[in-house]
């Protein structure tokens, strides 16, 4: 037994993405298993209407984001300028709706501190003197993370327009601006504005909204683009557009691929190569290594080179990707798929539409075959199946990310 042969298993699900991308092939091929629509649900907060320091752009920053999810298929629950009983009720409903089918989005625009690493949303009625009335005062964000979490929601994704230029964070004398950075659940994306510890002005431009929103509004309905990559494309436009005084961050713990809009994803458009726009790119890539040269999973790197191959840091990140890999053992026990295991392909379609995003997670392993849950961005489902440990005689002509598949490193 050797890695090829645990490539061959993981390929399972190959025969069933066949049967998505070509409707006429006889199902006598596709291997037996399941699948389940996802239920996509959101709540949007606009909060703008504070008593002494109003902003301009989050009620607007709401409605349009709340219009896009709407048309990406969420049942959305949008809400404006909450005091804190309406924020805890808000949130308290919308955890109640989260299950495990569920795909769950929360986007909150408006004032937001942190306090001993924690972060908190602002209410309207928020009268905050001192450091002490961050807690009393602000909703603490870890309340829906926890639920999300008990919930084991398949996707949670929590976007924070929160850190505009804050007046409350110098009257409680917080020592730290912006918010302050977060491990995110298994299955959740959590999306920064900015970095973490940093300020963004209310808007670039008076355009009625905030350049991130502006931006994620523009990407967010990109046919069969996973998140991560279209979060990665809001972020080099932001960094553009606001001349680098503002660089977007993500941490994820996803286990599987999503798009908000299920389909196959082409390339973007390549932008103007100018002075501003190498530097906003250089930018973007270093805010991306930022946040993964820290990692002990061999995946994380992998995706920094997936997005940037030749880029400046690629060589430590290929030399990451070794020492973690050598960890793994030789052994045939080691080259067994083991629960856990994710698999993630780019697969490019030469003759249809473009590339499609799949992901394989390793369920159980027995005698009887390898079973798998996998998810694709051509649709909405989650499927599962049980894949023979057997070498298929079937090697499907496609183009992945890697030679041969590796396991991700835990």
């Amino acid at each position: 037994m050797h890695a090829v042969m645990r490539g061959r298993v993981a390929l399972g699900w190959w025969l069933a993405l066949c049967a998505l991308a070509l409707p006429l092939a006889t199902s006598a091929q596709a291997p037996r298993g399941a699948s389940l629509t996802e239920e996509r649900v959101a709540l949007v907060i606009g909060n703008a209407a504070y008593k002494n320091d109003p902003l301009d752009n989050p009620v607007n920053d709401a409605r349009l984001i709340g219009a896009r999810l709407e048309q990406a298929g969420f049942k959305v629950t949008r809400r404006e300028n909450l005091d804190r009983s309406g924020m805890a009720a808000a949130l308290r409903d919308f955890g109640a709706v989260l299950n495990e089918n569920t795909v769950a989005v929360l986007y909150y625009a408006g004032h937001a501190l942190q306090l001993r690493d924690q972060n908190y949303m602002i209410p309207i009625d928020a009268e905050i003197r001192s450091e002490d009335d961050v807690g009393l005062q602000g909703v603490d964000l870890t309340f829906i993370l926890g639920r999300m979490s008990r919930a084991k929601s398949r996707v949670n994704v929590v976007i924070l327009d929160a850190c505009r230029d804050n007046p409350f964070a110098k009257r409680a004398s917080a020592s730290q601006q912006g918010l302050a950075q977060m491990d995110a659940p298994i299955g959740t994306l959590l999306a920064y504005a900015t970095a973490p510890g940093k300020q963004a002005p209310d808007g670039i431009g008076q355009r009625g909204n905030s350049i991130y929103t502006t931006e994620l509004a523009r990407h967010l309905l990109t046919p069969g683009l996973p998140v991560e990559l279209m979060f990665k494309r809001v972020r080099e436009a932001v960094v553009r557009e606001s001349r680098q005084l503002q660089v977007p961050w993500e941490h994820s713990s996803l286990l599987g691929e999503f798009a908000f809009v299920p389909g196959f994803a082409s390339a973007p458009a390549p932008a103007p190569s100018t002075p501003a726009t190498d530097t906003a790119e250089a930018d973007a890539e270093l805010a991306l290594w930022a946040t993964t040269q820290g990692s002990t999973r061999a995946d994380e790197f992998r995706a920094y080179l997936r997005q940037y191959p030749n880029g400046r840091f690629a060589e430590p990140a290929r030399a990451r990707i070794a020492a973690l890999s050598a960890q793994v053992g030789s052994t045939r026990a080691e080259l067994m798929p083991k629960v856990g295991d994710t698999w993630r392909y780019r697969v490019t379609d030469q003759h249809r539409f473009g590339d499609v995003f799949v992901t394989a997670r390793v369920d159980a392993v027995g005698a009887d075959g390898v079973a798998e849950t996998w998810t694709t961005t051509v649709d909405a489902k989650v499927r599962t199946t049980r894949v023979p440990i057997s070498p298929y005689p079937m090697t499907p002509t496609v183009i992945s990310e890697s030679s041969s598949p590796v396991r991700s490193a835990r």
